[in-house]
C-alpha cells in the first residue's frame, strides 16, 4: 500500500490526480517523448558537466523544460516503489517466453512500424530487468532517497548550465551511476507504458490539481 499521508508532502511536481495513479505519469510522459528522445537529453545533460558540449550553446530553457519533465517521473516511480507491484501486467512469466519471445517488439515498443521498433528496444537493461521492469524502480531507490535524487540532479542543473566545469564546482558527483540510473528509470517506465498501456487509463487530461 502506498502510505498517502506521505506521499503528498514528498512529491512537489505531481497533481493530484497522479498522485492517485502514478501511472499516469508514464502515460502523460510517453504520450509526448520517446525514450530516445529523453536519453539524448540526458546524455548532453551528462557531458555539458564537463563542458564537452557546453548547453550554454542552446537556450537554457530547452534544458529546463526537459528537467522539468524527468522530475515527476522520479517523483512517480518513487511512489510505485512504495506500493505492491508484484502483479502487474509487465511483469512477464520467464518460464512462458522463449527467448525469440522476449524480442517481439510488442513487448517493448506500440508502434506497428518494424522499422522503428529497434529504436525503442531498451538497452540499458538486463535481462532481468527487462522481464520485470519495477526491479530498475525498486534498484533506483536502493541507495538514495527521493530527496537525495532530487537534491543530486538540482545540482547537477546548477553546473551544466553554469560557466564551470564539474571538477572546478567542488561537488563530488558520479556522473556515470547518474547517467545509467536515469537511463535505465526511462527505459523501465516506458516498458511498463508498453505493456500496461491497455490497462492503464489513457485519457490525457489538462488537469493539474
Amino acid at each position: 500500500m502506498i502510505n498517502s499521508a506521505t506521499t503528498p508532502a514528498t512529491c512537489h511536481y505531481l497533481t493530484k490526480r497522479q498522485l492517485n495513479d502514478p501511472h499516469k505519469v508514464f502515460i502523460d510522459f510517453y504520450h509526448f517523448f520517446s525514450p530516445s528522445r529523453i536519453k539524448k537529453f540526458i546524455d548532453r545533460w551528462m557531458k555539458a558537466l564537463y563542458k564537452e558540449k557546453s548547453w550554454t550553446k542552446s537556450s537554457p530553457a530547452d534544458f529546463l523544460f526537459y528537467y522539468d519533465q524527468i522530475i515527476p517521473l522520479v517523483e512517480a516511480s518513487y511512489i510505485i516503489s512504495q506500493s505492491d507491484h508484484t502483479k502487474r501486467a509487465s511483469i512477464l512469466n520467464e518460464d512462458e517466453h522463449t527467448h525469440a519471445q522476449l524480442m517481439n517488439p510488442d513487448l517493448y515498443c506500440l508502434s506497428k512500424n518494424t522499422n522503428e521498433s529497434w529504436d525503442y528496444f531498451p538497452r540499458s537493461l538486463t535481462k532481468k530487468e527487462f522481464i520485470n521492469p519495477y526491479r530498475v524502480i525498486n534498484k533506483f531507490f536502493k541507495n538514495y532517497s527521493l530527496s537525495n535524487w532530487r537534491k543530486k540532479l538540482h545540482n547537477i542543473l546548477h553546473i551544466a548550465l553554469s560557466s564551470d566545469k564539474l571538477d572546478e564546482s567542488g561537488d563530488i558527483v558520479n556522473v556515470y551511476e547518474i547517467k545509467k540510473h536515469l537511463d535505465k528509470l526511462v527505459d523501465a517506465s516506458h516498458l511498463i507504458y508498453v505493456r500496461e498501456y491497455t490497462f492503464l487509463d489513457t485519457t490525457i487530461t489538462s488537469e493539474e490539481q
